[in-house]
């Protein structure tokens, strides 16, 4: 019995270890969520906004965060529980719920981004009430959004073909993906590309999209087109995958002509 119990205490032991740990690790993002909601709660939008990511700001003004919060319930948030905390490199996750000065209880997920040290919201996504008609189409990011998803991929390929290393890419690609490669796979898949052609170039271009975003029957997004180059029609076939609130890299096909 006196064995039993011993070991039943090291792993109680083990278990609270692994518990504080996560809180640790991920004290920053729920103290990020906090100075964000009590900010919001206390009408000061222009703090509030000064929690979110580079990418977040640039799309989203402190006048449509305002009127978002508002119609969400968010704006007078006065508790947060979360029930699952995750950090994967320089990505976070919280899910939980809020509850408004009300009293009523909003379902939410928010994802952090590591921006200079801090953590900082890279979206939010408040879980709708009633019966959900399950359009994906609805989640469908808009004309604007969409060229800055395929800019920005481009970007982080282009920059991995020029280091001759997908460390770039495979750093910024969702998790989803990240679970079923690395860096070596990626470098295997891409390696024709390093030392024979610079897309560094592609940056400073506009991508055309020749087919906008579009749901596949496996749930992803994808958004194909080209570049037109100065040498190289660069041709893409990107897909994403929702994650949290945003839509991150799941795949990625390039053909130069």
């Amino acid at each position: 019995m006196k064995k039993f119990l011993k070991i039943a205490a090291g792993v109680a032991a083990v278990i609270a270890l692994f518990v504080g740990a996560i809180f640790y690790f991920t004290a920053g993002m729920s103290d990020a969520a906090d100075s964000f909601f009590a900010a919001a709660s206390e009408g000061d939008t222009a703090s509030a906004h000064s929690y979110l990511s580079s990418d977040f700001k640039a799309g989203t003004d402190e006048s449509e965060l305002a009127g978002y919060l508002a119609a969400n319930s968010l704006d007078k948030v006065r508790d947060m529980s979360w029930s699952t905390r995750k950090i994967e490199g320089g990505k976070g996750i919280l899910s939980g719920t809020v509850t408004t000065q009300s009293g009523t209880v909003v379902p939410v997920d928010i994802s952090f981004v590591k921006e200079d040290g801090d953590w900082k919201i890279y979206g939010i996504d408040r879980s709708s009430s009633g019966l959900q008609r399950g359009d994906p189409a609805a989640r469908l990011p808009d004309n604007e959004a969409q060229a800055k998803l395929v800019h920005d991929t481009m970007g982080y390929f282009a920059q991995s073909v020029e280091n001759r290393s997908m460390e770039i890419l495979y750093a910024n690609v969702s998790d989803t993906w990240q679970r079923q490669t690395d860096v070596a796979e990626l470098d295997r898949i891409f390696n024709e590309f390093y030392g024979n052609i610079s897309l560094i170039g592609l940056r400073e271009l506009k991508p055309v999209i020749t087919r906008p975003a579009t749901m596949e029957d496996d749930g992803s997004m994808s958004i194909k087109g080209h570049y037109n180059g100065p040498e190289h029609r660069v041709e893409y076939d990107f897909s994403y995958v929702l994650e949290g609130a945003q839509w991150e890299i799941l795949g990625v096909t390039i053909n130069v002509r």
